[in-house]
């Protein structure tokens, strides 16, 4: 078998055909985080860090040093996004080529759009989407990094990772639609990301600032329109499908999460242009 046969047989099994991804179940007795009680208390954890370490920086004047602590978190979560990303897309080729799955039954590629309401969450995809929910919580440490180093904690930010992780236990939970399409833009859209911000904790300083904003932007206005897209697909062929109330109120986070963003894009990037052209036409 040459070289690259051999490699994307490997990245096959561990993404697809290893038996860890194939039979995995989400099980609310069995997989770790797989209840409300986990999602709360975290987030109550998260909350109560996030208040204790606030009062320990006001005592001091200059940010706690992290060392390489934040170098190695976006590092970590850059590799965990290529990771998912591919997974999910090996995985749903896989289960293209096979169609194993229930909603394959009619063919095409509806499955992507609407998973049928006797959807389980079990298999490769929902694999994936268990490891981005686990994601999440790893995620929560940005905020943490952000108290520590004395920035300003954005309204946008507390939102986003604040629900972050309900949003994605609820993909689980209800076996939602459209999991597949959230992963793969969801994760393309973190790649970039956390290369910004793995080199930026390095000390470079990439002039894509704007372009990653405008990008998460773009992520959620994807989310939204995928969402009202399965709305029309319901109402007009009268379909059924998984997922429906946690796919409306995903479609909520991503509108409250795009109309922050946007307002700070604005302020940042449109309202400031002109000031810079008038500021270099006076000197």
């Amino acid at each position: 078998m040459a070289p690259v046969d051999q490699l994307l047989a490997t990245i096959r099994y561990y993404a697809a055909d290893h038996p860890m991804v194939s039979h995995f179940r989400w099980d609310e007795d069995h997989t770790l985080g797989a209840s409300w009680g986990f999602v709360i208390s975290a987030l109550g954890i998260y909350a109560a860090a996030i208040l204790v370490l606030k009062f320990l920086t006001s005592l001091r004047r200059s940010p706690i040093p992290l060392g390489p602590l934040q170098i190695l978190h976006n590092l970590a979560l850059l590799a965990g996004s290529v990771a998912i990303f591919a997974g999910c897309l090996q995985a749903t080729l896989v289960e293209h080529e096979q169609s194993s799955w229930l909603w394959k039954a009619s063919g095409g590629i509806d499955w992507l759009f609407c998973f049928p309401v006797e959807t389980r969450p079990v298999g490769r995809i929902f694999f994936w989407s268990y490891a981005f929910y686990l994601s999440k919580f790893v995620e929560l440490l940005d905020t943490l990094i952000i108290v520590l180093r004395k920035r300003r904690l954005t309204l946008f930010h507390a939102i986003q990772h604040a629900g972050n992780p309900i949003i994605c236990f609820l993909w689980l939970h209800t076996a939602q639609s459209l999991q597949v399409i959230f992963l793969l833009v969801n994760t393309a859209i973190q790649t970039l990301l956390y290369s910004y911000f793995l080199l930026s904790s390095l000390g470079f300083d990439p002039p894509v600032k704007e372009f990653v904003t405008l990008a998460q932007i773009l992520q959620f206005a994807i989310g939204i329109a995928a969402a009202a897209w399965v709305a029309l697909l319901v109402r007009q062929k009268s379909a059924k499908c998984s997922g429906m109330e946690a796919l409306a109120a995903n479609a909520v986070f991503y509108l409250a999460l795009m109309l922050l963003l946007t307002n700070y894009y604005i302020k940042i990037y449109v309202r400031k242009k002109p000031q810079t052209k008038k500021s270099k036409k006076a000197q």
